[in-house]
C-alpha cells in the first residue's frame, strides 16, 4: 500500500521575523517535529520553508501541486491565522486539512510574558512518544 502524500504548509507571520527574529529557530524546530510525527504515522510528508506572505504561499501551493500531494495540511505557527494564504489555498485543487495544534496547551493570565510557549515542545510532541495536548 502506498503511503498518502501530504504537503505540510507552515503558516507564519512576517511580523515575527521583523520584531522577534530569534523566535524563528524555535518555530522551525516545532515544524520539524510535526513533520517527523506525521511521517512516523505513515504519511509521506513534503515540506516547504515557512510561509509568511502571499508569494511564499503561492510558491508552496504550486510545489505541492507539482509533487501531486494527496492533501495540504496547514500548520499554524503563529497565534494568528495568516490571510496571506487565503488565495493560494482557495485556488488549489488539492484537499486541505487544517491541523489545529500548538506547542502551548493554554493561554491565560498565568503565562510567562517572556515565554510565548508554556512548555518545551519535546515534552508533549507526538514525535517523542507523548500525546499532544
Amino acid at each position: 500500500m502506498t503511503k498518502p502524500k501530504v504537503g505540510l504548509l507552515p503558516s507564519y507571520l512576517e511580523l515575527y521575523d521583523n520584531s522577534w527574529p530569534e523566535l524563528r529557530t524555535r518555530v522551525i524546530g516545532f515544524y520539524d517535529q510535526i513533520a517527523f510525527a506525521l511521517n512516523d504515522r505513515k504519511l509521506e510528508v513534503r515540506t516547504v520553508p515557512l510561509c509568511r506572505v502571499k508569494p511564499e504561499f503561492e510558491a508552496a501551493g504550486h510545489q505541492f501541486e507539482s509533487e501531486q500531494v494527496d492533501a495540504i495540511v496547514t500548520l499554524h505557527l503563529a497565534y494568528s491565522r495568516s490571510l496571506e494564504s487565503f488565495l493560494a489555498l482557495a485556488s488549489t485543487p488539492v484537499s486541505i486539512v487544517v491541523f489545529d495544534t500548538t506547542p502551548t496547551d493554554s493561554y491565560g493570565p498565568g503565562q510567562d510574558p517572556q515565554e510565548p510557549f508554556l512548555r518545551p515542545w519535546h515534552s508533549w510532541c507526538p514525535a517523542h512518544g507523548q500525546p499532544a495536548a
